[in-house]
């Protein structure tokens, strides 16, 4: 079994399929292009805006070598002066200051990307609106189309202080549109088809959209519609059926929760699996036949009766569109280099490659066998997988409506600046697009990629910035530290969710070397940290412990039968249908029912101080917003005071809802 080396994307080309160039063989290769040297700090014309001496936002524009940005670009208006600098980047990073690097039900998130500091819902404000020293200038992360082919958005630098206005052109065959879950996006043209889309039109004949998005038919024998799209299964090429199964190694924390424990076996189920025979003509992979791996990862495909050594049978961490041109959510190696990478910086497409793993065709053995990938394969990446597509799963039947794309960039002996985070921002794979992005770090000393805890609360703010609105807060945060309302809510969301859909109150994780967990079902930090209970004096709108929030959350849900899932209990449905009902997702600018504006601070390290606090004129959403929207949905007073405990705890009244 061996890595596959590199994923060119979605194929312009007459076999109107993936394309793939795989490793010689051997064993499994755990380098990637990017090892070493990096080659490209930035996509080359991009921009970012940078803080000018006179206070004002400049622009700084991505060299064309791809290797840095050049200067800021300033206007001098005469005022003079200057901002004041203040940037804390990493400062949650010293675990001895009591910060768990955002493990407050976020594994090492410092900052969740644009979940957690910036996500300013569908504004049209413009570069000359905003608030005073926004660098966005009123942008929000869902963006705007500044022309018909420009998209400008703002970019959350997690775990440092400012968010950042990016630009971005369109591609010949895109246009700037906003799309129904109100993101400004670059997207087909009217009457153009998506590059590398296919399907059959008959038994024997297909077409496939080529680079100029138009539809061109050819001659495809036996055209079978697999995930790839439109697969000629015969072209003269004898064929056999060959069944087997994915599994691969994972592990999970052991009883004492102080370590991770011992690797077990597990079934893949999801996976896409393509079988490829290589012709020597062209130099290339061409697909036979394509699968979905069920839920004992078992799959059945075409390979050659006569198999090469050329010959492949490929796993990819990937759920494809219908039409084989895109995918939904897929698990991705980007070529980046060994060390930290600060995520503010693009992601180069190019050589990223989606995780997938080879076996020889003529070396599968019987059929029935298992094609297995070990840890020192990558195998994380895989139980990544498994937590990403079992939370878009359900996300899509609990609101009825699959969510935007999400790529989740996991690379082994490459960490983040953020921790584990998730943005609202586009990226590619080669040339397969995702809206959104989410970082797991992958390094030896703490394997936190075993931690479904984490992996299932960055999901949480994918579904919260995908069916509902973000508070728009975010920054450092600390085990026991209260936080404002906005980012409690947040972070108290993303864990509940967790919790929800692991079917267990206990969020654990391994950060700088050290284990450590704590329990919303029992409100108990393991560190020892004391639980800081809200006080009824203080109000609804009160800074809160981010986990009151999620065991307040978690109180409220039915947990009383653990099979079927909570996910799928239809007892739970109110907590997804308040999410995304009219009281908490409103338009962007339109004052919420509590009446809370976004805050923006600074932290003081190693303290649960904030300074430099700025309330906003941006109206956002809170937990209390939420409550409003559970009771107008239907759930009792009584069900919201037995977990609220307003005497004594959070005084949330519950006999007044806000409904509008």
């Amino acid at each position: 079994m061996s890595r596959l080396d590199e994923v060119k994307g979605w194929v312009v080309a007459a076999s109107a399929c993936l394309l793939v160039a795989a490793c010689g063989g051997g064993e499994a290769n755990s380098d990637s292009p990017g090892d070493g040297d990096q080659e490209r700090l930035c996509i080359p014309g991009s921009s970012v805006s940078c803080a000018c001496p006179n206070g004002k936002t400049g622009a700084q524009v991505c060299l064309p070598s791809g290797d840095g940005f050049g200067e800021c670009e300033c206007v001098d208006d005469g005022t003079g002066g200057s901002g004041d600098g203040e940037n804390d980047a990493g400062a949650d990073d010293d675990a001895s200051t009591g910060d768990d690097g955002g493990t407050i039900g976020d594994g090492g998130s410092k900052n969740d990307g644009g979940t957690d500091g910036g996500t300013d819902h569908g504004n049209d404000a413009g570069p000359d609106g905003g608030e005073p020293n926004d660098p966005c200038k009123g942008i929000s992360s869902f963006g705007v189309c500044s022309t018909n082919n420009t998209v400008q958005f703002c970019s959350v630098p997690t775990g440092q202080g400012q968010p950042q206005l990016v630009t971005i052109q369109c591609s010949p065959l895109e246009e700037c549109k906003v799309d129904g879950h109100g993101f400004a996006r670059c997207q087909q043209l009217p009457g153009k088809c998506t590059p590398g889309a296919s399907e059959c039109v008959g038994s024997n004949q297909a077409r496939f959209c080529n680079g100029v998005g138009e539809w061109e038919t050819y001659s495809c024998p036996d055209c079978d519609h697999t995930p790839l799209g439109a697969v000629c299964s015969s072209g003269g090429l004898s064929t056999t059926t060959w069944s087997g199964n994915v599994t691969y190694e994972a592990k999970g924390p052991n009883a004492a929760l102080t370590s991770w424990q011992s690797l077990g076996d597990f079934y893949a189920p999801a996976m896409l699996v393509v079988s490829y025979r290589y012709d020597a003509g062209t130099g290339k992979h061409q697909p036979i036949d394509a699968a979905i791996t069920g839920e004992q990862g078992d799959f059945t495909v075409k390979i050659p009766t006569n198999p090469g050594p050329n010959d492949l049978v490929a796993v990819f961490a990937l759920w494809p569109t219908e039409d084989g041109s895109g995918a939904l959510f897929a698990v991705a190696e980007p070529d980046v280099p060994n060390g930290e990478w600060n995520v503010l910086q693009p992601i180069p497409a190019e050589d990223s490659q989606v995780w997938s793993w080879a076996w020889r065709a003529d070396s599968l053995g019987a059929p029935g066998a298992h094609l297995h990938v070990g840890a020192a394969d990558g195998s994380g990446a895989i139980w990544t997988y498994q937590w990403l597509r079992y939370v878009y799963g359900h996300a899509a039947a609990l609101f009825d409506e699959a969510g935007p794309p999400v790529v989740v960039w996991m690379r082994p002996n490459t960490s983040w600046n953020c921790g584990a985070c998730f943005l609202e921002e586009a990226a590619k794979v080669g040339s397969i697009g995702f809206d959104m992005q989410i970082w797991i770090p992958m390094t030896a000393q703490d394997e936190s990629y075993w931690s479904d805890a984490v992996t299932a609360h960055e999901l949480g703010h994918w579904m919260m910035s995908s069916y509902g609105r973000s508070p728009l807060e975010g920054g450092p945060h600390y085990l026991g530290c209260p936080t404002f309302p906005g980012q409690a809510w947040s972070e108290g969301f993303a864990t509940w969710l967790s919790s929800m859909a692991r079917e267990d109150s206990v969020y654990y994780d391994k950060q700088v070397g050290t284990f450590f967990w704590f329990d919303i079902g029992q409100r108990e930090y393991g560190s020892g940290y004391p639980w800081q209970a809200p006080k009824p004096a203080d109000g609804v709108l009160q800074q809160i412990d981010e986990n009151e929030v999620a065991a307040m959350m978690w109180a409220l849900a039915d947990t009383s039968n653990p099979d079927p899932s909570l996910f799928a209990q239809p007892a739970n449905q109110i907590f997804f249908d308040a999410l995304k009902s009219p009281v908490v997702k409103k338009d962007w600018g339109e004052p919420y029912g509590r009446g809370y504006n976004r805050h923006i601070w600074d932290v003081q390290v190693g303290t649960c101080g904030k300074k430099n606090v700025v309330e906003t004129t941006l109206p956002v959403p809170t937990f209390a917003d939420y409550l409003d929207a559970l009771r107008c949905e239907g759930m009792s007073a009584a069900a919201v005071d037995a977990v609220t405990k307003p005497a004594t705890r959070y005084p949330y009244p519950s006999a007044s809802p806000i409904c509008n």
